[in-house]
């Protein structure tokens, strides 16, 4: 009797700047929507050291020390615009390769609509972010609890979900609907 054929899943790669994202992300792979057999991808967090980094991977359409190429429609960049230039953010938007997942002024805006909607008068993100989630801190595993709402933050942030290097705003919902309709 034959071996039964299992039908190879196609990676989708998910290239984080910053701890915070790589939390969040990791977590968010591991919700039923995002596995099992019916899901066509295995979706891999890969973290950048940078910003600078980041953008290599995208220049470049590889990471890793094996060279991995990133394919067209099976790689999202999670960024903010912490240390980012407006010619870098620009570049990414121009190339309809990826799916960009921008966050100005930071991903902490992002957090802010599991809570909240996104409006234009958030003038300290970080500081508002702890009046709904008081045990926030970087990097904190405690945001693993957020992932499991991302449908209330796509909700929250959607007039406001434009990259935009100016204006406050967040498209990291766009990065998980588009996950969502695969």
């Amino acid at each position: 009797m034959g071996k039964i054929k299992r039908h190879q899943k196609q990676k989708f790669y998910i290239i984080v700047e910053g701890k915070t994202e790589e939390i969040y992300f990791n977590q968010i792979k591991q919700l039923p929507e995002f596995r099992g057999i019916y899901y066509p991808y295995v979706l891999e967090v890969v973290s950048a050291k940078s910003i600078n980094e980041l953008f290599k991977f995208f220049q470049n359409g590889k990471i890793g020390r094996d060279g991995v190429t990133l394919e067209k429609g099976l790689t999202a960049f999670i960024f903010d615009k912490d240390h980012l230039t407006r010619e870098q953010l620009n570049a990414m938007l121009a190339n309809d390769n990826y799916i960009i997942g921008f966050s100005n002024p930071s991903f902490e805006l992002w957090l802010l609509a599991h809570f909240v909607e996104l409006r234009n008068q958030h003038a300290d993100v970080s500081q508002e972010l702890l009046t709904y989630f008081p045990m926030f801190t970087k990097a904190s595993v405690k945001i693993t609890d957020l992932s499991k709402d991302y449908a209330i933050a796509i909700s929250n942030s959607a007039l406001m979900g434009k990259p935009d290097f100016e204006h406050i705003g967040t498209s990291v919902g766009n990065v998980i609907e588009y996950l969502l309709k695969k």
